[in-house]
């Protein structure tokens, strides 16, 4: 055993009695923080360059009542999932506070508002290929025939509740088809249109049974084109889609479409700078380096979902995150909360 003597304000405070294995523990706290200081962290802030989700054949479990095996992003409160194929591209829109608040299992639970299909024939047959990117949580998709080559670049802003869908194409053009659909069943009410080259579509759930009523609005538009079916030459072609429930402002459609048709070129790049640079300071704030690939892997990818499902304070994130591609009811626990797993 030994003795330390705490020195305070010049004067001798107090004396504590250590024993061994203490010694043994300050030795090692102390070790770790110098070794902490003099690292390059520059230098180990690499896993979310090194780890990234590759894709090289169709999602298979898509929908799915369970966790889905396709690429996946957001921004903490909306997020996307990515199913089909090439020439039949399904994205999945999730929203954290878009909740039927039905009382009684599993009457309600967190559902989902609804997705975009692409259809693009000329790409029929090709090899599937997408790289989930954990840096700037962006998903880059390649397609490629005898004579196209095209590429999709999707990404939900971090400072927005809007999904991008960057669309470029080399060689010959190519026939895109968009139909943007809400979820229906499940007692929802549901309704589509259109207006000054804008889509729009919502989801409600409002009737007096149930304890809060929950809407939603998704608006889209496609930049350069201005509606739905365009051919793909070598020009962008930008999607941009904009999402607003009644818990965030009591008229959400129009929020909807306004943050959607106030999207520009110069406000995108904007957002797109923003983006990076969050994500950039979500990784700087902790790293791993322990010479097994695996568990990195599996570091870097957990706080990846993370922060891609879990910043909206008002409404956390259920069971399945934002990540849904079918309403959560009885075959997945309604995406409640579980003490055991979301809110430990």
């Amino acid at each position: 055993n030994f003795i330390i003597m705490i020195i305070k304000h010049g004067k001798r405070h107090r004396l504590y009695k250590v024993q061994a294995w203490q010694r043994t523990l300050l030795f090692f706290i102390v070790l770790i923080a110098f070794n902490i200081s003099c690292v390059d962290r520059n230098h180990l802030n690499t896993g979310k360059d090194k780890y990234k989700a590759i894709f090289t054949h169709p999602p298979l479990n898509i929908p799915t009542n369970k966790v889905p095996d396709g690429p996946i992003a957001g921004n903490g409160d909306v997020g996307f999932v990515i199913g089909g194929n090439n020439e039949e591209l399904n994205f999945y829109f999730s929203k954290n506070d878009f909740w039927k608040s039905k009382p009684g299992y599993p009457d309600g639970g967190v559902f989902l508002p609804g997705g975009l299909n692409i259809n693009i024939p000329s790409m029929k047959g090709t090899e599937f290929y997408a790289e989930q990117r954990l840096s700037d949580a962006t998903i880059m998709m390649k397609m490629k025939n005898e004579v196209s080559d095209l590429t999709l670049k999707a990404w939900v802003v971090s400072s927005e509740n809007i999904v991008v869908l960057e669309f470029q194409n080399q060689g010959t053009p190519v026939q895109v088809n968009l139909d943007l659909w809400s979820q229906t069943g499940n007692e929802s009410v549901n309704k589509s249109g259109s207006e000054d080259g804008l889509s729009w579509i919502t989801r409600s759930f409002t009737g007096p049974e149930l304890e809060w009523p929950t809407e939603i609005a998704i608006a889209m538009k496609v930049t350069e084109e201005n509606q739905s079916s365009f051919i793909l030459t070598d020009r962008p072609v930008k999607v941009i889609l904009g999402f607003c429930t009644n818990h965030e402002l009591g008229d959400f459609l129009e929020t909807a479409i306004n943050i959607t048709s106030e999207t520009n070129d110069k406000i995108l790049s904007n957002l797109r700078e923003t983006h990076e640079q969050w994500w950039s300071d979500f990784w700087s704030r902790s790293w791993i380096d322990i010479g097994d690939d695996f568990l990195e892997q599996c570091y870097y990818g957990s706080q990846y979902l993370l922060a891609s499902c879990s910043r909206n304070a008002a409404f956390p994130p259920g069971l399945w995150g934002n990540s849904l591609t079918e309403d959560a009811s009885f075959y997945n626990w309604a995406g409640d909360y579980h003490l055991n797993y979301n809110h430990q």
